[in-house]
């Protein structure tokens, strides 16, 4: 094995790639960091409700999103970009299925179905119920494009140099404006999340005019 690409070597080099990343993306990163706290907030709310199937299935699906999107923001940190996007893909597979549940309680009996039902008949069963899922399906597009090996993203795992060459960022690397968009993504994929949960007031994610200035989203508890 070159000696380059030598477990520890690639770990240092990870290492100094995500110091580098919270230089660059310091106010991003806050940001993205501050939903995990709500998660957590969210799902101790959860293990308040009575006991049963769709809060044992809320409580799994949360647990679940949260872990994607803490992997999204570590691999996104380090430059990992390919396999950043397959977890927040994951992620967004977790929303869908939230958000059935939510509309829809029986549905809680398929999450542990002998197959996992697939993604596109999860979105069916939402458009049944009369939820617009324009905006995930639209995502979910986007990075399943990412996420299949051998097509025009794969070169975002080289870092063109002057005359054309391009280096393999074997171990991750930066890339400035995937990383910005990954890190702000974190925080309207987690409000987007509970966007049917009757305990918060959450804007229209995708909708721009429900932006904050700088961007970031909010997700507002509803008046007592």
């Amino acid at each position: 094995m070159n000696r380059s690409y030598r477990y520890e070597l690639l770990w240092l080099h990870s290492n100094d790639t995500s110091a580098a990343s919270r230089k660059q993306f310091k106010r991003e990163i806050m940001e993205a960091r501050k939903v995990f706290t709500f998660l957590g907030q969210h799902f101790r709310a959860l293990e308040l409700e009575p006991k049963g199937l769709l809060r044992n299935v809320k409580l799994a699906l949360t647990a679940r999103f949260t872990n994607h999107l803490f992997s999204t923001l570590l691999l996104a940190e380090r430059g990992l970009i390919l396999d950043a996007f397959n977890c927040s893909r994951t992620a967004l597979e977790a929303t869908a299925f939230y958000w059935l549940v939510c509309k829809d309680a029986s549905a809680s009996e398929m999450y542990n179905a002998e197959k996992s039902v697939p993604p596109v008949e999860i979105r069916k069963r939402l458009e049944a119920l009369g939820v617009d899922v324009g905006a995930i399906r639209e995502i979910y597009s986007r990075e399943s494009a990412v996420a299949h090996v051998g097509n025009k993203y794969d070169q975002l795992q080289i870092r063109w140099e002057q005359g054309g060459d391009g280096r393999l960022l074997i171990g991750g690397g930066i890339v400035p404006d995937v990383q910005k968009a990954l890190f702000e993504g974190i925080t309207r994929a987690t409000f987007r999340f509970v966007k049917f949960e009757d305990r918060y007031d959450v804007p229209d994610l995708d909708d721009p005019k429900s932006w904050t200035k700088d961007g970031i989203f909010v997700a507002y508890p509803k008046p007592k």
